[in-house]
C-alpha cells in the first residue's frame, strides 16, 4: 500500500512541477532474504538483503496503481531475482576496489531513487532490558543516486524520511506534504472504511 502511495504522490509532485510525462521511476529497494521470526527472541540483526532495481509505475489513480504494484511485487517475491542480485553483488565486491566502484556506480546511474519501506515492530523491542520507543533511518546514497525515501513503522507510528539533492528535488517539503496528505486521504480513510 505504501509503495502505491509513493507512486501516487510522486505523480502529483511531477504534475505540480510541470512534468506531465513521468510514467515510471527506476528505484532500488532492499529485499530481505531472512525468514520472518516466529517470536522476538528469534530476531537476528543482520543485513541479509539484496538491493533490487525495479521500475515503479507512477500514476494518479490509487486503486488501479495498487493493482499494478501488487502484481509486480508478487512477481518479484516469487522470482530468483533477489538471490541473483545478492550473489552478483557479493561477486562484485570481491573484485579490487576500483572494479567494485565502477560496477556499483554504473548500477546507481540507472536509478532515480533508493526506496525502503520497513514494517517495524508492532510492540517495542527490548535490548538489554530496555524498550525501544522510536526508530528512524535514512537510506544510503550510492554514486550519483541523489534521492532517498525511507518509511518505517514502529507501533502505531509511521515515520517518513526524505533526502534529495536540490538538482533533483528543489522543494523536498512539498513532496513530503503531498505524501502526508495522500496518506491521510488513502491509507487512513481505507483503514477506517475497513473497520
Amino acid at each position: 500500500m505504501l509503495m502505491t502511495l509513493t507512486s501516487v504522490s510522486l505523480k502529483e509532485y511531477c504534475l505540480k512541477k510541470g512534468d506531465n510525462n513521468c510514467e515510471e521511476v527506476n528505484l532500488t529497494v532492499p529485499f530481505s532474504l531472512r525468514p520472518l521470526p516466529d517470536s522476538p527472541s528469534e530476531l537476528i540483526m543482520a543485513n541479509d538483503f539484496a538491493p533490487l532495481p525495479i521500475k515503479l509505475v507512477v500514476r494518479n489513480d490509487f486503486e488501479s496503481t495498487m493493482e499494478i504494484v501488487s502484481k509486480d511485487m508478487k512477481k518479484l517475491r516469487t522470482s530468483f531475482q533477489p538471490y541473483g542480485m545478492y550473489y552478483f553483488l557479493w561477486i562484485l565486491l570481491q573484485l579490487p576496489t576500483i572494479g567494485a566502484y565502477f560496477g556499483l556506480d554504473d548500477l546507481a546511474n540507472k536509478l532515480t531513487m533508493v526506496y525502503s519501506n520497513v514494517a517495524g515492530p508492532k510492540v517495542p523491542i527490548k535490548f538489554n532490558g530496555q524498550s525501544s520507543h522510536k526508530l528512524f533511518f535514512y537510506v544510503p546514497a550510492v554514486g550519483k543516486l541523489a534521492v532517498g525515501l525511507s518509511i518505517i513503522s514502529h507501533g502505531d507510528v509511521l515515520k517518513l524520511g526524505f533526502s534529495s539533492d536540490e538538482s533533483y528535488c528543489d522543494d523536498p517539503q512539498e513532496l513530503i506534504d503531498i505524501f502526508e496528505r495522500n496518506f491521510k486521504k488513502y491509507v487512513v480513510d481505507f483503514e477506517l472504511a475497513s473497520v
